[in-house]
Parts: structure tokens; sequence; C-alpha cells
């Protein structure tokens, strides 16, 4: 099969802007993919006429994803196994905890923002579908990497940067992290990325047994939050989405 040549230079340029959220200038895409300023400007002016990307600083002209490719990016959700196994219990279980609850998958390093679910009176939080945030100081990254198998390959190419006085700076506290979530089944994050919440997640695993993705729940910190009780109820819901991506083993905890 022939492969057209422009639609593989728009893509190109889709994927290099997708991968910098700061955005990134006609002069930059251009340089970073070596291509002439004239046939990349022709690619932008084009996406951004279609809505597929936009201007995030009108002043210097740097450009980042835009709407409809996230209304397309959502159609993709809309079908997808995962989240159509996992709404009802995802609904189920936010209304229980009176948690903002998340599904996240890991995508290039980082934790991929899937779906969100906000019951009434939850803490709303600043994450939203499509974002992305670190894998070594989220319950959703930690309950990822504990499980995979390239977890050492993912470990090395993190850049670690202090967020809160608890944010985990290091490779060897990381691992120390992951061997309690792979012994309890669950991960916390301890106000690592925000002083004022805490998360516990837990990893959802494929019919070979693979870690996919991670289901948590966020709301603020106390002194007297219930660990044990917020965990239990995660787990179980991640085992049972788990159940439905054709998971057979038992749970871990």
């Amino acid at each position: 099969m022939k492969i057209n040549n422009t639609t593989k230079k728009t893509i190109e340029v889709l994927e290099l802007i997708s991968k910098n959220p700061n955005g990134l200038t006609l002069n930059e895409v251009a340089n970073e993919l070596d291509l002439p300023k004239s046939t990349v400007f022709d690619i932008l002016a084009t996406l951004k006429a279609m809505d597929i990307i936009k201007y995030q600083d009108e002043r210097i002209k740097n450009y980042v994803i835009g709407t409809k490719l996230f209304i397309i990016g959502n159609s993709y959700i809309e079908n997808d196994d995962l989240i159509n196994s996992s709404r009802k219990l995802i609904k189920e279980l936010g209304d229980k905890l009176g948690r903002t609850v998340f599904i996240g998958q890991e995508s290039q390093g980082k934790i991929l923002y899937l779906y969100k679910y906000e019951p009434d009176n939850a803490i709303i939080t600043t994450s939203n579908i499509g974002s992305t945030v670190n894998l070594y100081n989220t319950a959703l990254g930690k309950s990822i990497l504990a499980y995979r198998e390239d977890q050492e390959a993912l470990i090395k190419n993190l850049k670690f940067k202090k967020y809160t006085k608890n944010t985990i700076t290091n490779e060897f506290d990381l691992k120390e992290e992951l061997k309690k979530v792979k012994k309890f089944g669950y991960a916390i994050d301890n106000r690592e990325v925000e002083e004022h919440l805490s998360c516990i997640g837990a990893p959802i695993f494929n019919h070979k047994g693979e870690v996919i993705a991670a289901v948590s729940a966020s709301g603020l910190y106390t002194e007297n939050i219930d660990i044990d009780y917020i965990s239990r109820n995660i787990v179980e819901t991640a085992y049972k989405i788990s159940l439905h991506m054709g998971y057979q083993q038992k749970k871990n905890i």
C-alpha cells in the first residue's frame, strides 16, 4: 500500500504538537521535523482552519491541540471497551466514596486521563479527560508502574520534579513504593501533587493478566482518612472492571 506523503507529514505534525502542551511555533515544528517552512505552514494553516489545532498565545502564534481533535478523541473513548465496561462501576464507586474517580492509562511515559466521574458535592479537580500527569507521584501512575514488565525502562526515562514535601523524587524511593503497591494491591498519592489532595488507585488487568489501566479516587486530604475503606472499594472496583476485560486471576488483596 502506498502511503500518502502529505497525510504522513500532517500526522507527524499533530503528533509533535500533542507532545508539547506549551505549544510550538511554525519555526519550531519545521526545525523539529526537518521540513520546509512552506510545507509546514500549509499544514498548520489547514489544521487551524478546521479547528484541529489552535493558537495557545496569539502573540507568539504557538500551536496546541484544538477542540475538534479532542472531540474526535472522545469518540474513541465512547467506543472503547474499557470505558464502556467501567461507566456504571465508576459511578457507583464515586457516589459511594463521595470522591472524584478517574481511569487512566500509561501513554508515552505519562498517565493519560481517559475517563472522569465527579459525584455531587465532590471536590472539583483540575484534571480533565485528555490531560496527562506524571507516573511517579500519582496513584494511577504507581498502580500501573508496579505491574509493568517494562517498569525499569519507564523509570529510567522519568524526570523527577518536587511538587510538595511528599513528592517522590528518586528511583530508589519510587521502587520501594512500588513494592508496597504490589504487596497491598493499591497505590496512594499522599499529597504528592497538591498539598490538599489525596488519591488512592488500583490496577486494571486484561485477559492476559497485563496491566492496561488503573482507577483512582481523589478527594480532600484529612488526617482521619479511612484508607482501608477507600482502598478496599477501589480494589474491588478495579477487579470487577478487570473481569469485564477478561481477567481470570484472583485478587491479590
